[in-house]
Formats: structure tokens, C-alpha cells, sequence
């Protein structure tokens, strides 16, 4: 399996590596960006299981993009991190389709790549539309109890003085963990106004996307189309 490495510069200078995943069939059928999840606080690139980028691979190209993690910087930058890389990527791929494809808070900024971009696709895997619901505002009871060991002293060692692409998961992970388990995973975000359009998606945006469940999914990976239709 071909894999080519690269990255992009973003406005502030800030080198976002990303891999591209050669389809093993080619020429290439179009091009899946893979945007990973995490909370936006942890999590990597390259998470996917071998069997899924087996399945993805058959016709398209996977391109894998990293971003800047939560809480070093802002959702603001997150979002235009993952819009520099997907727009970097997209001028490669301007003669075929192209999809984003994300999990949990990957899906979220998938969503938000085909609200303002030219996509043909989103793979959507339990992503969310928005962040400013209940759920995010308050104490999760799960983390909350995990969290108890947890203190902002620890907080504060683990976070880094630069921003971070990908860390320890393990680390990394234990800051998702105390967010949301002390309820301030909505102030670690670092952003004024939780209710900006910029950030939300709303039910008109929902309706013109192309959505795919995973058995279309690995429908269009065995028999590929020149443009979706699904909706």
C-alpha cells in the first residue's frame, strides 16, 4: 500500500502533516478525507482500523488530516486548520469526487467542511451538529468519576506550551476526561460566543448533504460512482 507524507503551512506558519493512502486499484475513483475524532482534545490521524482503510482503499485515495488540539488553541483555529488542509487537498483531486469522512467530533468539522466547501459526500460516523447543547455544558457522569482523581494542577503539567498535533493518547485522553467530567469541556474551548452561526450547523444546512451510513459506504467502496446521489 503506497502511503505519501506531506503537510501544510497554515497562515500562521504552523505545519499540519497529513498522509495520503494510494487506492489499490487505480487510477483512483476520488478521494475520502478522514478527519479523526477525539473531543477535539486527543486522538490521532492514523486511528483507523486496518479493516476500514482496507474497505476505503479498494478505488479511493485515503487522505488522513491532523489538526490542533484543544485546549493549546481555540475551536476557531481547529476549524480553520481542517479547512486549509481539506482545501490543500482538494486542489489535488479536482477532476474526481471527493468525500470527508469523521468520527465524533471528526464527523462535527466534516459536517462544517461540507456546509462551506464543494464536497460530493460525508461519511458521517456519530458526529454532532453543534456545541452548544446540554450535554457539553454540564458534568457528564461517566468522566465525572474518573475525574475525581483529577486535578487542574495535573491539567495544567499535561497541557502543552505549543500547540500539539497528536501526543500520548493516554495523556491527552486524561484532559478530555476531566472536561467533561467537570463540566468545563465548553469553557476549554476557548471561544466567546457558543451560539455563532460560524460553529453551528443547522437543519437547512443537514438537509442538502450527501450522508452516508456504512453499508452505503461499502457499497460505493466495492462499486464506485462517478458522483454520489444519496441523500
Amino acid at each position: 500500500m503506497t502511503e505519501i507524507k506531506d503537510k501544510v503551512i497554515t497562515k500562521d506558519a504552523f505545519a499540519l502533516p497529513y498522509t495520503i493512502i494510494k487506492a489499490k486499484n487505480q487510477p483512483t475513483k476520488g478521494a475520502i478525507v478522514y478527519i479523526h475524532g477525539g473531543g477535539l482534545m486527543f486522538g490521532k490521524a492514523n486511528d483507523l482500523s486496518p479493516q476500514y482503510i482496507d474497505i476505503l482503499t479498494e478505488h479511493y485515495d485515503l487522505i488522513q488530516l491532523s489538526y490542533r488540539l484543544l485546549p493549546e488553541v481555540s475551536l476557531d483555529c481547529i476549524i480553520e486548520d481542517v479547512y486549509a488542509s481539506f482545501d490543500a487537498i482538494q486542489s489535488q483531486y479536482s477532476n474526481c469526487p471527493i468525500f470527508t469522512f469523521g468520527r465524533s467530533s471528526g464527523a462535527y468539522l466534516s459536517l462544517l467542511i461540507a456546509r462551506d466547501r464543494d464536497i460530493d459526500g460525508v461519511i458521517d460516523f456519530y458526529g454532532y451538529s453543534r456545541i452548544n447543547t446540554e450535554p457539553f455544558k454540564t458534568t457528564n457522569s461517566y468522566y465525572a468519576k474518573i475525574a475525581q482523581s483529577v486535578n487542574e494542577t495535573m491539567i495544567a503539567q499535561l497541557t502543552s506550551p505549543t500547540p500539539v498535533v497528536q501526543d500520548q493518547i493516554a495523556q491527552r485522553f486524561l484532559i478530555y476526561v476531566y472536561a467533561r467530567g467537570t463540566g468545563k469541556w465548553i469553557n476549554m474551548i476557548n471561544i466567546a460566543d457558543y451560539t455563532n452561526s460560524n460553529i453551528i450547523l443547522h437543519q437547512m444546512n443537514l438537509k442538502h448533504f450527501h450522508l452516508f451510513s456504512l453499508r452505503i459506504v461499502m457499497a460505493i467502496m466495492m462499486f464506485p460512482l462517478r458522483k454520489a446521489n444519496i441523500s
